[in-house]
């Protein structure tokens, strides 16, 4: 999502904190992330390679707060060539991707990057994982280890007489100060988030180093930083298999110009560096991203775009020095109200609502939240309270006044966006959805608001899914179709009649014909059904038919790309046959490739009979009579069912058990 430059007077999301190059070749080393993080953001390019990979993601948040700019950026390793690539999406404000997440990604490759068709998670079904949500962190004692750092060039502590930045120092950051990293996840988690102070059992906090690395400050390259940090680690006896988070603890930015960042962390993962190690913010902060928390910002206008990337300065995730309380859709994503009864309460009816002060355990009187659903956007409204008290005793009376009202999406990595907060005079209008927020009362610990719910109808959303798909020629492909109502809650139910549109020839059908009546917020589901003739689109209208008020004056649409792939795989090559150590037929051969689908697994033939299947490149045959002669082959399968031409044939006498000499062939 792009910020309001011109009000702001800063860069976005889309910032990048180094220049553009050149493409550069695939790395496939320990440094090749922050390679590709040099070279620049990757840019929209015609024509490439189509290509279908499998892998982990990674993505990684660095943090300017001095900007304030930050950046985020998108990668996947293979896992059959271990090579990285770097991800470009058209809208990158869709994306969810976590660190870990096991991906299949489609799209079109230029050297290191791949321009993004689409993605999909392989540990959900195959769904998408661009518009995904990540549950909440298990809510448990958590370990991590800080790691100090020294490079030949840059110190953070070369002498620890006399050194500001000493393990005892950063221990008082992470773990031991009344106000540190550690008692902050304590308090706004209400006890259920800490972090482990001694996890190996030495009596002493975990903080190791710092350790002299004979690498230079030039350039940046933190990851070979952390490498070469955890092999002095490792040397020097540590198990670092013992802890969940790895904190890197760097000399101070001013001594690092090539980086420009304060902290940067992997999203969803297990590691964070941190350039600002007199700052216990920044720690809570990249220790946010790793647990899959998304920056605070601002939108006091609620246009959908944001004014200060870091504004909301009564979270830990804005860029707030003085560490307060997360904020009410921060606790709600990290899980941490699901331990109490009524802590969070989802508003669905004009009414007069109280709310508790965050901070205080809630007791189950009150809610210390409000979700209200925002549909035109599909996202919530969070409502609550915030006292001068405790952690918050030096937050801005910005955010004590009233009420606080901020805007996020309810679950998963993503913005939250501090809209305003009301006063007795205050008052809250969103005339798109038919929301209005008026203050009540605001006393010492609790406050009222009036919410009141107007008809406000909104063009209704569609969705289809899978967003891309590959078809075989002469068949038909099915599609899941969810059509949900965005009109506000005191509008009466509608009901939507569905049609479909192709531009693939062919036909195609939806089922059912109609869905509904659907009440705000409410999803209706069905299923397209198309055999093409052609690659293009089908395009989903919902129109709504029930004639009733609110009348609808725009359908809903959604459309999914259908691509024909008529070609099969090159055959595989290179096949070879060997009797196994403990007998059979060992068989192994070199991949196949498909510029289409994409090669799905491997067909084995045995005196031209199909014997079995494999997704790798070897296979054992264990099935055969000894002494006979056999000739194998082997074929490539693609997505769709393609297959491609027999491989090159061998022939061996299978033996049952191995003689232990040279294999008989002939």
């Amino acid at each position: 999502m792009r910020q309001k430059a011109m009000r702001a007077g800063v860069s976005g999301v889309a910032a990048c904190l180094f220049m553009m190059g050149a493409l550069s070749p695939i790395y496939a080393h320990e440094g090749d992330l922050h390679q590709l993080l040099a070279q620049g953001r990757p840019q929209p390019f015609a024509g490439g390679q189509p290509v279908k990979i499998e892998g982990e993601a990674e993505v990684v948040h660095g943090d300017d707060f001095e900007g304030p700019r930050s950046f985020i950026r998108y990668f996947v390793r293979s896992n059959n060539t271990h090579e990285l690539f770097e991800l470009g999406f058209d809208d990158p404000s869709s994306v969810r991707l976590l660190t870990g997440q096991a991906v299949t990604v489609r799209g079109r490759r230029q050297n290191s990057v791949i321009w993004v068709k689409d993605v999909a998670a392989l540990d959900s079904g195959g769904t998408t994982a661009q518009g995904t949500t990540a549950t909440a962190p298990v809510l448990t004692e958590r370990t991590a280890v800080a790691i100090l750092v020294n490079l030949s060039d840059a110190t953070l502590c070369a002498d620890v007489t006399t050194c500001t930045y000493t393990p005892t120092y950063v221990a008082d950051k992470i773990f031991t100060a009344t106000q540190s990293m550690r008692a902050l996840y304590l308090n706004s988690s209400y006890g259920q988030v800490t972090f482990k102070t001694d996890t190996d059992g030495n009596g002493q906090p975990d903080v190791i180093g710092p350790y002299h690395l004979s690498l230079s400050k030039v350039g940046c390259n933190w990851s070979s930083w952390g490498t070469a940090a955890d092999s002095a680690a490792q040397a020097a006896g540590v198990d670092l298999t013992k802890y969940q988070h790895r904190i890197y603890v760097l000399p101070p930015y001013a001594q690092l110009p090539d980086c420009g960042w304060a902290g940067l962390a992997y999203v969803g993962g297990s590691k964070s560096y941190i350039a600002e190690p007199q700052s216990m913010m920044v720690y809570a902060h990249e220790l946010g991203h790793n647990l899959n928390m998304a920056h605070a910002g601002t939108d006091p206008e609620n246009d959908g775009v944001m004014n200060v990337e870091y504004g909301d300065s009564s979270d830990p995730m804005g860029s707030s020095r003085a560490v307060h309380n997360f904020n009410g859709p921060h606790t709600h994503q990290m899980g941490w109200f699901n331990a109490f009864p009524d802590a969070v309460q989802t508003v669905t009816a004009s009414g007069s609502y109280q709310l508790a002060a965050i901070g205080t355990t809630p007791d189950g009187t009150l809610p210390q939240a409000l979700r209200i659903f925002k549909p035109n956007t599909s996202e919530y409204y969070y409502l609550s309270y915030r006292q001068a008290t405790g952690w918050d005793a030096t937050l801005s009376s910005t955010y004590t006044q009233g009420v606080n009202i901020h805007r996020y999406k309810g679950t998963g990595y993503a913005y939250t966006y501090f809209l305003q907060s009301l006063s007795t005079t205050g008052l809250f209008m969103d005339n798109a959805n038919g929301i209005t927020v008026a203050p009540v009362t605001n006393g010492s610990g609790t406050a009222t608001v009036q919410v009141t719910f107007g008809c406000a109808a909104n063009q209704p959303a569609l969705a289809l899914t899978p967003s891309s798909v590959w078809v075989k020629s002469g068949s038909s492909v099915s599609l899941s179709a969810q059509v949900t109502n965005r009109d506000s809650a005191g509008c009466a139910g509608t009901t939507f009649a569905l049609s479909t549109a192709l531009t693939t020839g062919g036909t195609g059908s939806v089922t059912p014909g109609s869905v509904g009546p659907l009440g705000s917020g409410q999803v209706g589901s069905a299923t397209v059904l198309v055999t093409p003739t052609n690659s293009g689109t089908v395009t989903l209208t919902a129109h709504d038919s029930d004639g009733r008020d609110p009348i609808h004056s725009t359908d809903g649409a959604a459309t999914a790309q259908i691509t024909i792939d008529a070609s099969a795989p090159t055959a595989p090559s290179g096949l070879t046959a060997t009797v196994g150590k403990t007998g059979g037929i060992a068989l192994a051969w070199k991949a196949a490739t498909d510029s289409g689908s994409g090669v799905k697994s491997y067909y084995i033939y045995r005196n031209a009979e199909l014997i079995g299947t494999t997704t790798t490149l070897s296979y054992s045959d264990t099935s055969g009579v000894d002494g006979t002669l056999y000739a194998y082959g082997v074929t490539a399968v693609d997505q769709v069912g393609n297959e491609s031409g027999l491989s090159n044939t061998v022939t061996i006498t299978y033996a049952a058990k191995s003689s232990g000499g040279k294999p008989r062939r002939k």
